[in-house]
């Protein structure tokens, strides 16, 4: 589609996955399996739409995981010259760890967007032209406080974006995209530069610097019937009952 731009999507999925492991998972967290599928299969799933129009898959993971699941799954997806970067040690945040992918983007001219593997999107709930704007999320009505929050006007113009703060009932559902590698780039430097002592470093706060800029910031809203949350023991198991840790016959 002539209207349509083109994408560098980053998959952020370097994080200790501390939760799980406490409770007994022993394999990284994009390898988990929920109905027969990891859930970095059902991360990167929820993006089928955007793989035409998708020029380089970043894939950010930990040294210490295997490569070979990313590989295999970026082979059946026919993704579109994948990158896989894996990092010797935790960030400290994901505004940071997409800072580090970027660092192998290899289409500056591209949009850049961001998802990790804590959630599965109905695909044809993601339609590519509803992306605009300096920069865009993509939102859902949910419970509780521990989402990033988007007030949000007419024609879906966001005017204030904010952390585990429930300004509204928009929440994040961690899809993230912005106009280019350079406007992330300038909304991490002017969002972070002067709190350096943040104890970690999302990206939804970034739009903040984007708004009193002045540059427009879109959100759309996605049906809470096709989100399913993924980043918890507690969600998983929801989703899939028998996705329970594998205990080997000698515990």
């Amino acid at each position: 589609d002539e209207h349509l731009p083109s994408w560098t999507v980053i998959v952020t999925m370097a994080g200790e996955g501390s939760r799980f492991r406490q409770r007994g998972y022993d394999r990284p967290k994009h390898e988990l399996i929920a109905r027969g599928r990891s859930l970095l299969d059902w991360s990167v799933g929820s993006l089928s739409s955007f793989i035409p129009f998708t020029r380089q898959w970043i894939f950010v993971t930990r040294n210490e995981h295997p490569r070979q699941p990313v590989i295999d799954l970026a082979r059946r997806l026919e993704l579109e010259q994948p990158t896989l970067l894996a990092l010797d040690e935790l960030t400290d945040g994901q505004a940071t760890t997409v800072m580090r992918g970027l660092e192998l983007a290899r289409h500056p001219e591209t949009r850049v967007m961001i998802f990790n593997i804590d959630t599965h999107i109905d695909p044809l709930a993601l339609d590519p032209l509803l992306v605009r704007g300096a920069g865009w999320l993509a939102c859902f009505h949910a419970p509780g406080d521990h989402w990033s929050f988007a007030r949000v006007g007419e024609g879906g113009r966001v005017s204030e974006v904010r952390e585990k703060d429930r300004i509204s009932d928009w929440c994040s559902l961690g899809l993230y995209d912005f106009e280019s590698r350079e406007c992330f780039a300038q909304a991490y430097d002017e969002t972070y530069a002067r709190h350096r002592g943040r104890s970690e470093r999302y990206i939804a706060p970034m739009y903040q610097s984007l708004i009193k800029q002045q540059k427009e910031v879109f959100a759309s809203l996605v049906e809470s019937s096709a989100v399913v949350p993924l980043g918890t023991p507690e969600e998983l198991l929801a989703f899939d009952p028998s996705a329970t840790p594998v205990v080997s016959a000698s515990a």
